[in-house]
């Protein structure tokens, strides 16, 4: 059987095929002369333990390089870090940090995780208030864990005026993006006529999906 470091793939830079170990060593050689993509990839390297000892303190190392020069997928994995104690001491107002710092680039998720602090409040004041508008801009921007969340915050009117139809609308649009939960919780809306009007039919394909996708 072919040895997997063998297997030939296209380098990304250059458009020449390399093997994995050749992958690993550029990414290496090009982290360590200051490139942050490298950097980050070489952090998500040690999170999965891709030809390198599994790491968690080594990916929070080069994942922190890469966030110094402004890479924003690195500032979200930091903040994970941080709030979970991963290679890093655990804290929640480093998190919230490094998640206000991809926010403040745009990024959805950056933006979706902040919100979550503000909704938790994890290394900053609780304000339903504010999670619900950082919510909504990772939303506008497609990212179905924020309309699930949007969903639910309508229907219990947790930051907002509640309303059963709204949370029905955000609610559908994860649902839409494969979001097993909202599959889930669109089921029960139609099961007891919440938001939408009572539908067996509707309760039948929203629990069928949900249970496609492994949520029986």
């Amino acid at each position: 059987e072919e040895d997997a470091d063998l297997i030939d793939f296209e380098c990304r830079e250059c458009g020449v095929l390399l093997s994995r170990k050749e992958m690993l060593q550029q990414d290496i050689e090009a982290a360590e002369e200051g490139c942050a993509d490298a950097q980050f990839r070489l952090g998500m390297r040690y999170v999965h333990g891709e030809h390198v000892q599994q790491s968690w303190k080594d990916a929070a190392d080069w994942h922190h390089k890469a966030a110094a020069q402004g890479h924003t997928e690195a500032h979200i994995f930091l903040g994970f870090y941080s709030a979970e104690g991963l290679g890093v001491p655990q804290s929640y107002e480093k998190a919230f940090a490094c998640y206000c710092k991809a926010a403040a680039q745009g990024h959805a998720e950056g933006q979706y995780r902040l919100a979550v602090c503000f909704h938790q409040g994890q290394g900053v004041e609780r304000s339903f208030e504010k999670s619900i508008e950082l919510f909504g801009m990772a939303a506008e921007q497609g990212f179905a864990h924020a309309n699930f969340r949007l969903g639910m915050m309508y229907a219990s009117g947790c930051g907002a005026t509640q309303s059963h139809e709204r949370s029905v609308e955000y609610v559908l649009q994860a649902a839409n993006q494969n979001h097993e939960e909202a599959q889930v919780r669109l089921g029960v809306c139609f099961s007891t006529g919440q938001g939408v009007i009572q539908s067996d039919s509707d309760v039948v394909m929203w629990f069928m999906k949900a249970a496609a996708r492994g949520n029986a």
